[in-house]
């Protein structure tokens, strides 16, 4: 090999680790961000539940990736979704739908209760059990 060409491998070399290296970060980076993002989701996993004396509630919400299940009051949950800041679901009972909007705002879930059919809306307030 010429001497000169031996200097321009070593700058291939250089600038081809350069380039690992950069993909390397941009790698590491989506994986933090998605682990924020996934970090943030699982906030709502948990039991959580209300203390109002009139009609106790007990939630029991599983997250995996952006889909929410579980249980409301011992019914199933279905059409569970998260998006990272707020959840919402909806339930069954009796017949009638419950839709239920909601986000975690000092470690309190605060969650709206829609029923469509009869125009009645209410707000749940519930604490994470153990907390």
């Amino acid at each position: 090999m010429k001497p000169g060409n031996a200097r321009i491998a070593g700058r291939f070399d250089l600038h081809f680790q350069e380039e690992v290296v950069k993909k390397y970060f941009v790698v590491l980076f989506a994986l933090l961000i998605a682990g924020t993002l996934f970090a943030a989701a699982q906030d709502f996993a948990g039991t959580w539940t209300s203390s109002s004396q009139a009609y106790p509630h007990t939630i029991v919400l599983r997250v995996n990736s952006n889909t929410l299940t579980g249980t409301a009051d011992g019914l199933a949950i279905s059409r569970g979704y998260v998006d990272n800041t707020s959840i919402q679901f909806v339930v069954v009972r009796n017949g009638a739908t419950l839709n239920y909007k909601g986000a975690i705002s000092n470690g309190q879930l605060s969650l709206k209760e829609a029923q469509p059919e009869a125009h009645r809306e209410r707000t749940l307030v519930l604490t994470r059990s153990g907390n």
